[in-house]
């Protein structure tokens, strides 16, 4: 049976009382002995052992709390409230490098006016200039700025071999050690606001430290050697992801960086290609010669095939790749309004599926259509004829399909279209079957289709 005794002293023991009967040959009782034994170490070991277990679950807990963070300030919270409830401490606070400073990221239970106190690390000048040592970095005061410099000298009992700083009582730290001792002097606000236990861990990667955590208590004697190889073990895992975030926000940041260049890029590209253009247009309107008027036309026409390029992926989220269906529309649209076609006697119909092609692909297949379109409005319907145009463009597990056919007066008779000395079905074949890497086929049965088949870039 386990009781629990008052010394005179007003210490409390626990004692374990256990009997001892001695017994005749009869089986009756001739003795018993009563004995007490003392077992508040015993006790004390044992509780010490379920604790240390139970911090071992909780550092395991916290340590997966860290590694599932998905920002920054989600693994801070995590941090100062698992950390708090770990410690039992009044209050801890996290410090992260901002600039050249290292003000509190957050913090739980401190007063705002301890926080805005104690905020800045930086020693400034009368003009309040950021002081530098002779290496050009910060100079930071106070026991957080050792910290955060690396000055520590582990064969003090109050830092450790980590680069830690730990306190069980302040006022006696204070009363028994030097600023030589320290390493530099102390603002002594920790001290000032009644907390005696304070601690403060680094937190660094790659022998880098950018911050540290902080911990503070009104009551003595809050830390162990234990308890602080537990908060390092922690501040090591928080630094490091930390830095993942980190790295994994400047690579975003560059990443946003080169798409806004390559957005104004396209931009200006689109810009440029506008300028010329309209350089043709006028060019045109000064020329009497109709077929050098034709010629204009054509370039007009296909400087915007490739200018619409670079405008559909100036308004597009990615930069690699832009939709067929947007891009075409515009290719269409243009020229219509290029050749200045009636559409009550011409009929554009279009059937373009909504898929992604490359830029490498995006070139070659816009010329290819403006190609095929306007051929189709300047030769099919001569002599005031109405008729339609019909784009079809389709996809076919990796392969796209691209039909372009009207029903207009068809190709002249005998004419060997692949081998033929117009400029413009040239292009289509060169452009088809070198850039595209495709096939190209013509029909002419009620009118002139062209079926282009070729793979679509991984």
């Amino acid at each position: 049976m386990y009781y629990q005794f008052i010394k005179k002293n007003g210490e409390i023991v626990d004692v374990m009382l256990s009997a001892i009967s001695e017994k005749s040959e009869t089986g009756e009782i001739i003795r018993s002995t009563a004995i007490l034994e003392d077992i508040t170490e015993k006790k004390k070991l044992e509780e010490e052992k379920r604790q240390h277990e139970l911090e071992k679950q909780k550092i395991i807990e916290i340590l997966g709390l860290i590694n599932a963070s998905k920002s920054i300030d989600d693994l801070a919270k995590i941090v100062t409230t698992e950390i708090k409830e770990l410690s039992k401490v009044e209050a801890v606070g996290l410090r992260f490098r901002a600039g050249e400073d290292y003000p509190y990221y957050t913090t739980t239970g401190f007063t705002k006016e301890f926080v805005l106190a104690e905020n800045s690390l930086c020693v400034t000048d009368i003009n309040g200039q950021i002081l530098k040592d002779q290496i050009g970095n910060p100079v930071l005061e106070c026991m957080c700025g050792n910290i955060i410099s690396g000055r520590f000298d582990p064969n003090f009992p109050f830092f450790t071999e980590f680069g830690s700083f730990w306190a069980n009582c302040t006022s006696d730290l204070l009363a028994n050690t030097t600023e030589s001792d320290r390493q530099a002097r102390t603002r002594n606000r920790c001290n000032g606001e009644g907390y005696e236990s304070v601690a403060l861990i680094p937190l660094k990667a790659r022998d880098e430290i950018f911050g540290l955590i902080q911990l503070n208590d009104f009551k003595k004697n809050m830390f162990s050697h234990q308890s602080i190889n537990s908060f390092e073990r922690i501040a090591s895992n928080i630094a490091n992801a930390i830095e993942n975030f980190l790295v994994n926000e400047k690579i975003k940041f560059a990443l946003k960086e080169k798409e806004t260049l390559l957005h104004e890029i396209h931009h200006r590209v689109k810009n440029n290609m506008q300028v010329i253009n309209s350089l043709l247009k006028l060019q045109s309107n000064n020329i009497e010669d109709k077929r050098i008027k034709e010629i204009l036309k054509d370039s007009q026409s296909r400087v915007y095939a490739m200018s619409a390029v670079h405008e559909t992926l100036h308004g597009s989220e990615k930069l690699s790749e832009i939709d067929l269906k947007t891009y075409l529309s515009k290719i269409t649209t243009s020229i219509f309004q290029t050749y200045s076609t009636d559409h009550r006697k011409i009929k554009l119909n279009s059937n373009i599926t909504e898929s992604p092609i490359s830029i490498n692909q995006a070139y070659p297949l816009g010329l290819v259509i403006n190609e095929l379109i306007s051929n189709a409005m300047k030769y099919a319907f001569l002599d005031d004829r109405t008729g339609e145009i019909s784009v079809s463009m389709q996809r076919h597990d990796k392969e796209l399909e691209l039909i372009v056919m009207d029903n207009g007066i068809g190709m002249p008779k005998g004419l060997d279209w692949k081998n033929s000395k117009s400029l413009g079905l040239k292009l289509v074949r060169t452009l088809a079957e070198n850039q595209l890497d495709g096939s190209i086929e013509m029909e002419c049965y009620n009118g002139t289709k062209f079926t282009i088949k070729f793979n679509i870039e991984t």
